[in-house]
């Protein structure tokens, strides 16, 4: 009896440290500005924890933009390419770029009638779905650049530029 006893008391003891370990762990701007304000710059605590917020809410910020672009810039791929897409009833506001609508004044139900039956023709042909999917990543990436990204696929090249602007890294040639 005694030995079960003790071992539930190990087995709770383990589990308070491991959940408190876990409630350590914030994603909060703010908690997380603190924390690295605490190791860093405890003279300048205040100040520290105001800028290293901001940076991090830009930081942040980055990264729902390039996931937004991203997934519009995937659904305006689909579309332009004819491939079949879930977005047909709203093709005419896709993707806005700084110098015009990408997609245009298009026929949204004529424009998918059409994709569905190009789809369906094509389906069989693997060179067709091949080729189909290399002229939608081209779309994509150039979606992409026209939304001001360095690169289609991560936006690291951009968080290094905000390190830099916040002092964060060291400044580099590009």
């Amino acid at each position: 009896m005694k030995n079960h006893l003790l071992l539930f008391t190990v087995k709770l003891i383990i589990l308070g440290f491991v959940l408190s370990l876990i409630a350590c762990k914030s994603t909060n701007p703010m908690k997380n500005a603190q924390d690295y304000c605490l190791e860093h710059d405890r003279d300048q605590f205040k100040d520290c924890v105001r800028y290293r917020k901001d940076y991090l809410t830009e930081k942040q910020k980055v990264i729902t933009k390039f996931k937004e672009n991203t997934k519009r810039c995937e659904e305006y791929a689909v579309y332009k390419s004819g491939g079949a897409s879930n977005q047909c009833s709203n093709n005419n506001d896709i993707v806005k770029t700084a110098t015009a609508s990408v997609s245009g004044g298009v026929n949204s139900q004529q424009n998918c009638n059409r994709q569905s039956n190009s789809v369906d023709r094509n389906i069989n042909s693997s060179v067709h779905k091949i080729r189909m999917d290399q002229k939608k990543e081209g779309i994509a990436k150039q979606c992409m650049k026209e939304f001001g990204w360095k690169s289609d696929r991560s936006y690291r090249p951009e968080l290094r530029i905000l390190k830099q602007k916040f002092g964060y890294a060291e400044q580099e040639s590009y």
